[in-house]
């Protein structure tokens, strides 16, 4: 999955803001060594799909529309480090 298809979640979603300290403190890492993004923690993203449509069909996930709502300080940070260096990063 690539990362830029994750949508941001609703900000009313959010149970606090972002650590700007934390996410910086990412994006080093990330630069140091780019692998520790698939490493740790998973990406929790609600899916715009019913169970019973996922039932029928596994594949529908792969064309669903993702909100990101775990992760949310490594994406900021994953964005911050692609931004200044134009890379390209996919996950999965």
């Amino acid at each position: 999955m690539k990362l830029s298809t994750l949508r941001e979640c609703p900000a009313k979603w959010l149970d606090r803001q972002l650590n700007e300290i934390r996410v910086d403190s990412i994006a080093r890492d990330i630069e140091m060594d780019p692998s520790i993004i698939h490493n740790g923690q998973p990406w929790l993203a609600i899916a715009e799909i019913t169970k019973e449509e996922l039932a029928r069909d596994k594949n529908l996930i792969r064309g669903a529309k993702l909100e990101l709502i775990g992760g949310l300080h490594r994406d900021a940070a994953v964005k911050k480090v692609v931004d200044g260096t134009k890379l390209l990063l996919i996950y999965g």
